[in-house]
């Protein structure tokens, strides 16, 4: 099936391929992975179709929460792709995310993400297309449990011209009667290499990538 012409503006590749495809809401998904790389003492994250090692597969860090039990934005992380050919994105666009927190003895906790989906501008302004609220966890006192959830995200239909970006953006919120003695697992190695530090609900391990399916809009 042939690109529509909107597609074939500018020089530069476009997304030509799709790992499926709904004829009746022509619709055409692509699967993309949140990543990182480190450069000069800082992370840079960002989407590629690539399965490729992330130099940080994870984080793993002490929640900062009060003894006051109240929850604590614990990360605000951006995943950025930057556009160089006109596309429009619309639909439901899926994301699968290992996270979790891990408990010592006499400690509960709780936590929950925001994920929101962003067209940002080459001046940098954000206009938001799509979010969703996590479910609140609760993780026992001593027990250590990691989620891998599936999320539909549904995306406002948006043009992406040439130099816009799509950003990923992933809010990470959790609290505890003791945060200092709780540690917080978000997951996001592009290749999967391993499966996640602890068992989810169910007693097994996780994948470990941060994975999204993004629906771009086929005008055929």
């Amino acid at each position: 099936m042939g690109i529509p012409i909107y597609y074939r503006k500018g020089n530069e590749s476009v997304v030509s391929s799709y790992d499926s495809f709904d004829l009746a809401s022509k619709t055409g998904y692509k699967k993309f992975y949140c990543s990182n790389h480190e450069f000069s003492n800082a992370i840079a994250y960002f989407i590629t179709p690539e399965i490729a090692d992330s130099t940080v597969p994870f984080i793993s860090l002490a929640g900062t929460g009060a003894l006051t039990d109240l929850y604590v934005k614990e990360q605000d992380l951006d995943f950025d792709i930057l556009f160089n050919s006109p596309q429009i994105i619309r639909g439901d666009l899926y994301t699968e995310l290992s996270y979790g927190n891990v408990n010592q003895a006499g400690v509960t906790s709780h936590c929950y993400v925001i994920l929101n989906v962003y067209h940002v501008s080459p001046s940098g302004t954000e206009t938001l297309i799509g979010t969703i609220n996590g479910k609140e966890r609760t993780i026992g006192s001593g027990l250590s449990c990691i989620y891998r959830d599936l999320f539909k995200i549904s995306i406002t239909k948006k043009k992406f011209a040439i130099g816009d970006k799509l950003r990923f953006n992933l809010l990470y919120y959790s609290r505890a009667s003791n945060a200092s003695n709780m540690l917080y697992y978000i997951y996001f190695d592009a290749s999967s290499r391993t499966q996640t530090a602890y068992n989810n609900p169910y007693s097994f391990k996780d994948s470990t990538d941060l994975s999204l399916f993004v629906p771009f809009f086929i005008d055929v």
